[in-house]
């Protein structure tokens, strides 16, 4: 039976595939070289964002238009040069169909310069053109949205116990799936996985024994995390549940959290979750798992003070990554501080 890892990288690599079919031989040749280094999600990004720059290059190129994107000859990657390339992020960053951000302009920059190296390193052109290239600076906000331990408790209530702001019709619904929404917001917040890690949860992932769970982790390498009580109870709550219930295919027998239609659950009825939840508690921040996610990563910050324990726990490659978004003083800091700095004795 293939794991639900192994039927995204299936689907992940026809895309890419159907992709590669409308672009030269070269940058096929790119790919198969980065089959190693990436996972199957990296190389689809890359391969959506190549083929955004084959196209823009096409219609930047009168030669070009007569031809497909297959037939542009890698005598064009020859004569592109910085200038080039500060055209094309222009052209991203003022493109009013897909508005781009600085940092997805930078991903597709990322993207575009490690193409341009492979081409280098294998001698098809004389230089990288993206290495003259000045990179944008990534959007900052240092602000950190998360839930108050209040509207912590509060979320969990209202997932359990009901809550007022629901029709009757809507509680009645909610009754088929509390427990089952528990146990994933309980996850969610008690140990800080992304979303995706959390759908792609099979029930032999789970170890209550040594009180570990198994996720598979973005960097396509799995790690054990630990479950506090709080977590393990929702889970084995629901894991009672779970067995009554038949999954509608062989590739939903092992998956841990199932649908309404007893498939995997996805990412987006994850997400449609926790802001139904939320809204419901009259939180007027924009809650999502990813804002789980904080809520979890800065209550463990600020309890142990271990950014290494944090970034480990989060399964950050680096530290730096955790760093730049935990160790972060909040608003709630700066008010509690505001009369640490005396200017004159009373």
């Amino acid at each position: 039976m293939n794991s639900y890892q192994d039927e995204l990288d299936r689907n992940n690599m026809l895309k890419i595939k159907e992709i590669l079919s409308e672009l030269p031989i070269y940058v096929g040749d790119y790919f198969i070289s980065r089959k190693t280094d990436t996972t199957t999600r990296t190389r689809l990004s890359y391969a959506y964002d190549l083929r955004r720059f084959f196209e823009w290059l096409k219609a930047a190129i009168p030669n070009l238009l007569d031809k497909s994107l297959k037939e542009i000859p890698i005598e064009v990657m020859q004569s592109v040069t910085a200038r080039d390339i500060e055209e094309y992020t222009d052209y991203l960053q003022y493109d009013k169909e897909n508005m781009n951000h600085r940092s997805g302009i930078a991903r597709k920059l990322s993207a575009l310069s490690s193409f341009f190296d492979y081409l280098y390193r294998n001698d098809l052109i004389v230089g990288n053109p993206c290495d003259k290239v000045k990179k944008p600076k990534p959007d900052k906000d240092n602000r950190i949205i998360r839930l108050s331990p209040d509207e912590v408790a509060r979320f969990l209530n209202a997932i359990e116990f009901g809550c007022s702001a629901f029709t009757p019709r809507q509680q009645k619904y909610l009754e088929t799936t509390k427990i089952r929404d528990l146990a994933i917001a309980t996850l969610l917040l008690g140990t800080g996985i992304r979303v995706s890690e959390c759908v792609g949860l099979n029930i032999r992932d789970l170890d209550f024994d040594r009180c570990l769970i198994s996720v598979y982790r973005k960097g396509g390498k799995y790690q054990y995390i630990a479950m506090g009580d709080e977590v393990i109870e929702a889970l084995q709550r629901y894991l009672l549940q779970r067995k009554e219930i038949i999954p509608a295919n062989d590739e939903s027998a092992d998956a841990l959290f199932l649908s309404i239609q007893k498939t995997r659950i996805c990412v987006q009825s994850i997400e449609d979750m926790i802001k139904k939840y939320a809204k419901a508690i009259g939180v007027s921040k924009i809650i999502t798992p990813h804002k789980l996610r904080k809520t979890y990563g800065t209550e463990l910050y600020q309890n142990t003070g271990d950014i290494y324990l944090v970034a480990r726990a989060l399964g950050h490659t680096s530290v730096n990554t955790t760093k730049n978004h935990y160790v972060t003083t909040d608003e709630e800091s700066l008010i509690n501080s505001r009369n640490v700095v005396k200017l004159r004795d009373k």
